[in-house]
């Protein structure tokens, strides 16, 4: 007579989900790194290759050419600084080579990238020809120690970290969520020949 063959639940680790979940978290690790760099980097070398710098409330004047220009606040020289978020309490007025005027906001900008080489104030479109920035603190006298610099702005680089970052993020939360499908498996129902615990 033979013996009924009984049945046992397990759990069998999921290996593929497991492995596209550890690529796809390197690989968003990675992204995120790369695009921080880039960043980092654009920041810092619009700030070296800055048509020229001055400390507030000194105007500031080169002669432009047509094209995208990015306004920094550079980290004070000084130990002191000022109270609250600094980029916000700056306004520029920039005067263009055509007779108009722009009028920057660091608090109304659509985002403001920080890092070690500088804030981002804001960017204007300018007309060939000598222009004149002059940026102040609203309702905060103590300026010194305080910088600012213009350079050309390179949009795509900008574009380029920031998609770079914001995909590295989604990839590793992505490849996170596959790690835990591998790992928690998959209940699989398994015979149990006599003998077998």
């Amino acid at each position: 007579m033979t013996q009924p063959v009984g049945r046992r639940v397990v759990t069998e680790r999921r290996q593929r989900p497991f492995r596209i979940g550890v690529w796809l978290a390197v690989a968003g690790v990675a992204a995120t790194v790369l695009g921080s760099v880039l960043l980092i980097g654009h920041q810092a070398v619009q700030v070296l290759a800055a048509e020229d710098r001055t400390s507030i409330p000194d105007p500031l004047r080169f002669e432009a050419s047509d094209g995208a220009y990015a306004v920094l606040l550079l980290p004070p020289a000084l130990g002191d600084t000022i109270a609250g978020d600094a980029v916000a309490q700056l306004t520029c007025d920039v005067e263009l080579a055509n007779g108009s005027t722009t009028v920057l906001r660091g608090s109304r900008q659509g985002q403001s990238l920080e890092t070690s080489a500088g804030e981002s104030v804001g960017s204007f479109e300018a007309v060939a020809g000598p222009t004149t920035v002059r940026c102040d603190f609203i309702g905060s006298p103590d300026t010194l120690g305080y910088f600012v610099a213009v350079a050309p702005q390179r949009k795509s680089v900008e574009v380029v970290g920031l998609i770079a970052v914001v995909g590295g993020i989604l990839a590793v939360l992505a490849g996170a969520g596959l790690i835990y499908v591998g790992l928690r498996g998959r209940a699989v129902i398994q015979p149990i020949t006599p003998g077998q615990t």
